[in-house]
């Protein structure tokens, strides 16, 4: 019901929107929105105060789309065989001559076969993640997700702006097969700031950022069953402890338990104009905490993890009468401790039980660094129209993690670099807009699958920690083996006739190989078609 009523919005929404603005107009050209919110750097900031500067007509767009892949090379928590079918909704509004607005409402509904590996949506940056201890209980997931963004700015006196921004998303997922988990998310972000015009050649801005996270987990089996489920409580690098379903812990039978995060930070813009060039930077900082668990007294706080989050983007652009050139840089960096509660089930005088906790011990820390090199151009524009998109540029990603488990510890540091490359012509044809695009990249990655050792000798009674190693060396291969891809699209972009609504039809395929993997991946290559209708007014 929640699909259908998201479609009709989509389609309604951008119908009678359609139908009022271009009613009484003839229309001569199909408006590109990623080049109307591209050229202006500002208008992709965290800062909602910065909408002001918006110097185009009121633009939106809407679509629905319907996607499915197939095939092994994906990581250790991702499907081989998915789909995916949604539908969104976004405009840039200017109410009047002092106010901006921006919105957008998504929905997408996941089907996954065959997924097991981690409990969590997306583990990726997680402190630490709970992964099954065997690849036999693989089960199809589901998911949906609503997507909810809000920003506006207000021009206070003479371009001094203030302005604010909500970004909410939330999900529910579930796992059908033993042993079955369900996750409900939540992700809020928030920022206040404002924006301030220095003459012509001069602008700059802040904002305060707050994010709130949290992704709840519910274990469970279905009827009777007598089969032993395991999970690796997994620090970093697939080590940790096993954990048998059935009690309290990690994987509590009886309660929901929550992986909550918190950040509080802000951030700075500035840009500077001279001539046809424009120089725009971008300086996050964050500091995230959270923990897994109930903050109770009578319930237990399994872990404690908090790191330092830094985010730069930078962008230089050109501007001609009828081309567009930008270069694009942006880096983001975090760094992540996690450390494990130590307690112990007392009992107080009146008889009810509490836990006591001492100093924690020290379990994870796991360092990301990620950053982009790119160039965009927009050429032969008019009447925001491009005849040809070009886009190219680098990826480089690196991760080093070291988990704990004393004497013993695992640590590491892999990394992998993408080269990119992505090309669109547009032409007029039989009164409509036809759309090619063509693409691909190759990655390549380096780094050993892991280094294990000691801190002093183990006893006679200890022994390593547990592990999982098809999914340590599916993650590597996944993040670091030599790979490649192509794609290509073809869209038309049409007027209805007797409505003026600019609709448009799309079809994109994808191509993604590894040129060699191990016995732990599942396959080498993916594959993805994806199909799109919708319309801009």
């Amino acid at each position: 019901m929640k699909r259908i009523l998201l479609y009709a919005i989509c389609l309604s929404g951008a119908l009678s929107a359609s139908l009022g603005l271009h009613a009484q107009n003839d229309i001569t050209s199909y408006r590109d929105f990623d080049y109307v919110r591209d050229i202006n750097p500002w208008l992709s900031s965290v800062n909602g105060a910065s909408l002001t500067t918006f110097a185009s007509a009121n633009l939106s767009r809407a679509d629905i789309h319907w996607q499915y892949a197939k095939g092994g090379l994906v990581d250790y928590y991702q499907s081989p065989s998915a789909s995916k079918t949604g539908g969104s909704v976004e405009s840039y509004y200017r109410l009047s001559k002092r106010v901006v607005t921006y919105g957008k409402i998504s929905y997408d509904h996941f089907y996954g076969h065959r997924m097991a590996g981690s409990a969590f949506i997306d583990p990726s940056r997680k402190p630490f993640d709970l992964t099954e201890d065997s690849i036999t209980n693989v089960g199809n997931k589901e998911r949906d997700t609503y997507n909810l963004i809000g920003s506006i700015g207000v021009d206070v006196y003479h371009g001094f702006s203030l302005g604010a921004k909500v970004d909410y998303t939330s999900a529910n997922s579930a796992k059908y097969k033993d042993l079955r988990e369900k996750n409900s998310y939540m992700d809020l972000n928030l920022t206040v700031g404002f924006y301030f015009p220095v003459g012509k050649a001069f602008s700059f801005g802040g904002d305060y950022f707050y994010r709130r996270n949290t992704e709840s987990l519910r274990f469970s089996t279905y009827g009777k069953n007598d089969k032993t489920y395991k999970t690796l409580i997994n620090y970093g690098g697939f080590i940790g402890e096993v954990e048998q379903f059935g009690g309290d812990g990690f994987t509590d039978k009886q309660n929901e338990l929550p992986l909550f995060d918190e950040y509080g930070g802000g951030s700075l813009q500035a840009e500077l104009r001279f001539g046809d060039f424009s120089l725009f930077n971008s300086f996050l900082m964050a500091n995230r905490h959270g923990y897994y668990g109930k903050q109770s007294a009578y319930s237990i706080v399994y872990t404690h993890h908090h790191s330092d989050v830094y985010a730069y983007n930078g962008c230089l652009s050109l501007r001609s009468k009828n081309n567009f050139h930008q270069l694009l840089w942006n880096l983001d960096i975090e760094n992540l401790k996690n450390d494990r509660s130590t307690y112990r089930l007392l009992q107080n005088e009146s008889g009810s039980n509490y836990y006591q906790y001492y100093d924690a011990v020290k379990t994870g820390n796991k360092v990301w660094v990620n950053g982009t090199v790119a160039y965009r151009g927009y050429l032969g524009v008019k009447n925001e129209e491009p005849t040809w998109i070009i886009y190219t540029g680098m990826n480089i990603m690196h991760r080093k993690i070291t988990a704990y488990y004393y004497p013993y510890y695992r640590r590491q540091s892999i990394g992998n670099a993408e080269g990119f490359v992505e090309l669109s012509r547009n032409w007029h044809i039989f009164k409509g807009l036809f759309t090619t695009t063509v693409g691909g990249s190759y990655l390549n990655g380096h780094g050993d699958v892991c280094t294990d050792g000691t801190f002093m000798e183990p006893s006679d009674k200890q022994s390593f920690p547990d592990q999982m190693v098809t999914y340590l060396h599916r993650e590597y291969e996944y993040l670091t083996s030599s790979q490649y891809s192509i794609e290509g699209s073809a869209k038309y972009a049409f007027t209805v006739p007797k409505t003026n609504l600019q609709s448009y039809v799309k079809a994109e395929i994808h191509h993604h190989k590894a040129n060699e993997t191990d016995a732990y991946m599942e396959g080498k290559d993916n594959n993805s078609i994806t199909l799109s209708i919708g319309c801009t007014f």
